[in-house]
């Protein structure tokens, strides 16, 4: 029977119930005579051994099968339009008709054959709302995590079969989280660029990948759109204020009356006031430490903030793509609808029925791959490059598109995206730590000649068995760079007497092309008593040792002698060093009899 009355599916018989639990006992039905009875079990009944109705009560003393009309409604997303003859229950998506009910003795009937169908409507009704649900989440991360309400608005058909406020977002409590908000101000100009907020967003400690550390904002109030420019100092913001001020002269041709801004020294510098009063625009600063005053361009950058770490917590990318996010970030929410504008968008009031979207939407910071234009590309060479995608272009009709293992930007339209995916490892939203993927995916490795190996650590570099060179075939199967450290001395069973012999300034024989080898044993024999610092190991990264190049055998026998003689010519470093040579003594007294000569000259 389908009763209107009833809160729940109710049975008295227990054989319906395909499985249930025990009931407290202190839950109670009242009945229609006024009388009450308790309940027994609750669980899911069970239909022709092949349907089940969820939260069915069973209550031993009622005599027939009631079905609620409210956990119908509910559970099917339909409506019951009740006639004298029948009851008819339609689906409020598609308007088709579910199931029939036909009046008998002032009740309505809901035979088995009628359920039979409504269950399966039901399986099918849980299917189209994941469907749904997970289109939903889709747009709600290509639209820079919109809030629930507004992405109603825009795609009302979509939303009709979810009930949003059974629908969460850790992104959004992560990104978004606020402790109090500032009430909204419902005072606003009248024409575009009347007045103008400005607010500088203070060093957040991590540089952007081009060296940004900072951002500036410029809203414009009647339409609330907000112009981004990013900077690397302070003292870039009187120039970024002179070329925003001349591309609204130019290309919206309009005059900024207002500019309103807090007081900070970027601000209040000469250059900006006299450039502003040489073309009669008012500057209005808010108070000292009273960031309530310039109120607009305050939540403007918290709502940008916001956005911005949304889209790098949704596919983990590094702390340094900031840059990019917030540029994304500001063309997407001039492109959504605003409760402030009353449902319309900054776009639509500022550049009217342009095309807000000249390429559709996609998840920020998921996978690409980009079609390889070069005209390098041979025939069995990868057509595509594997990349990140990082925004859109103000200029071009084509995504932003980042391969991170060069830092190269690719702007254009051929890309196949993986929205899915994250480019970069999952990392935790609270503190971000240095990534390294466990495993460096190589494309298509099939037609490269590469050798997958294990992590990219840091690694110590043999030398070879021969001659002072270090390993070079190990580095040209590494597809990415290496970090080298320093060797320890034990490692080698070779190590180059030019380079750990126990004399440091010895002279190389002048016959020989290249320094002679010695044992390990002899050089460490050699090398117990020397400094710790003589003593340690060297970096093992020199290919092309000079001792392999460089040769006397090939000089002359008087040029050899000469070199020789340069070589063993012994500067004193004491006094005592030059009296005990004799030549050395002849020459200071020569220099002291030329100065002495000098003096008295000077004296005549």
């Amino acid at each position: 029977i389908v009763d209107s009355g009833a809160t729940h599916h109710m049975t008295g018989n227990p054989k319906l119930f395909h499985e249930y639990k025990l009931s407290s006992g202190r839950e109670r039905v009242s009945l229609a005579n006024g009388s009450s009875t308790s309940v027994a079990e609750e669980g899911s009944l069970s239909l022709l051994d092949k349907f089940h109705v969820r939260g069915a009560l069973h209550v031993p003393q009622l005599p027939l099968n009631l079905l609620s009309v409210s956990k119908l409604t509910k559970e099917l997303n339909c409506e019951l339009i009740f006639s004298a003859t029948r009851c008819i229950l339609q689906d409020l998506a598609t308007g088709k008709r579910i199931g029939i009910g036909l009046a008998s003795n002032g009740l309505y009937r809901l035979l088995i054959r009628v359920a039979t169908t409504l269950m399966a409507a039901i399986s099918k009704t849980e299917k189209r709302r994941e469907d749904c649900l997970q289109s939903f989440l889709y747009w709600h991360e290509r639209l820079g995590h919109l809030p629930f309400g507004i992405l109603k608005q825009l795609f009302p058909d979509l939303c009709s079969a979810l009930n949003l406020s059974l629908i969460s977002c850790d992104v959004c409590q992560f990104a978004k989280h606020v402790r109090a908000s500032y009430p909204i101000s419902t005072s606003c100009v009248n024409e575009v660029f009347s007045l103008v907020h400005s607010d500088v967003w203070e060093a957040s400690g991590i540089h952007t990948r081009q060296g940004f550390q900072h951002f500036i904002t410029f809203i414009e109030d009647f339409s609330r759109t907000t112009f981004v420019y990013l900077l690397k100092d302070h003292s870039e913001v009187p120039h970024i204020i002179e070329t925003f001020i001349l591309l609204v002269q130019t290309q919206c041709g309009r005059t900024v009356k207002t500019f309103r801004s807090d007081n900070a020294r970027e601000y209040m510098c000469q250059s900006v006031e006299e450039f502003l009063q040489k073309r009669g625009i008012v500057h209005e600063t808010s108070c000292s430490y009273t960031p309530p005053q310039n109120g607009v361009a305050e939540k403007k950058n918290r709502q940008l903030l916001n956005v911005t770490r949304a889209l790098l917590f949704q596919r983990n990318l590094p702390k340094h793509y900031w840059g990019d996010a917030v540029l994304t970030s500001a063309y997407l929410i001039n492109r959504m609808p605003s409760r402030v504008l009353k449902g319309r968008t900054p776009h639509s009031l500022l550049l009217g029925s342009r095309q807000p979207f000249p390429l559709p939407p996609r998840v920020f910071g998921c996978v690409c791959f980009i079609h390889d234009h070069s005209p390098n590309v041979k025939k069995l060479d990868p057509r595509s490059i594997k990349g990140v995608f990082v925004g859109y272009f103000p200029t071009q009709k084509g995504y932003r598109c980042l391969d991170p293992t060069t830092g190269r930007v690719y702007i254009t339209r051929d890309v196949t995206f993986l929205e899915h995916a994250s480019y970069f490892c999952e990392n935790p939203l609270q503190g971000e730590k240095s990534v390294v993927r466990e495993e460096q995916e190589i494309q298509f490795t099939d037609f490269l000649d590469y050798k997958k190996e294990e992590p990219l650590t840091t690694i110590d570099v043999p030398e070879k068995e021969e001659g002072c060179g270090t390993g070079t075939e190990k580095e040209g199967h590494r597809m990415f760079g290496q970090v080298y450290s320093r060797r320890d001395a034990r490692t080698g069973e070779l190590t180059c007497g030019a380079r750990s012999t126990s004399n440091p300034n010895a002279i190389p024989s002048l016959d020989e092309p290249s320094p002679t080898l010695k044992t390990q044993d002899e050089v460490e024999k050699e090398n117990e008593d020397l400094p710790i610092a003589l003593r340690k190991g060297v970096r093992s990264c020199t290919q092309h040792p000079i001792g392999n190049f460089v040769s006397y055998s090939r000089f002359s026998k008087d040029y050899k002698c000469f070199v020789s003689s340069l070589s063993l010519a012994v500067i004193p470093r004491t006094v005592a060093e030059s009296q005990s040579d004799s030549k050395w003594v002849d020459a200071m007294k020569e220099e002291m009899e030329a100065l002495k000569f000098e003096k008295e000259h000077d004296m005549g």
